[in-house]
């Protein structure tokens, strides 16, 4: 499988096709400097017509990260607590006092090591 828009980043990799914001696109994911992998959208020749986000960037994950998942995008197991991590903070914050007491377990057991909700 070929990209159809022309991409110059040496630093990415092509996954392949989709769409995003009912638009085609050729999805990339770079590896750059940092220890985050960034999401690239390409949707024509054009050097500045992309879009792209930083996996584990905001609060919440954002569409075009959401986007490339629900096409097939691969995850590491950083990236997939991290975005476990935004999806639960996200939840978390849309519930109120009683639904958050009803789920959350506020004993000494637990099931693993895991944190998810610890925001510090």
């Amino acid at each position: 499988m070929r990209p159809k828009f022309t991409h110059d980043c040496t630093n990415c990799v092509y996954l392949g096709k989709g769409s995003y914001c009912e638009k085609d696109v050729d999805w990339y994911v770079c590896k750059s400097s940092s220890e985050r992998r960034t999401v690239v959208a390409r949707y024509s020749d054009k050097g500045s017509d992309y879009a792209s986000a930083t996996i584990g960037d905001t609060v919440v994950p954002c569409r075009l990260v959401l986007a490339a998942l629900a096409q097939g995008l691969d995850l590491n197991q950083v990236e997939k607590d991290t975005l476990l991590k935004q999806l639960l903070v996200r939840q978390k914050d849309a519930l109120d006092r009683t639904q958050y007491k009803n789920i959350m377990y506020f004993g000494d057991g637990r099931i693993g090591e895991a944190d998810w909700l610890n925001t510090k």
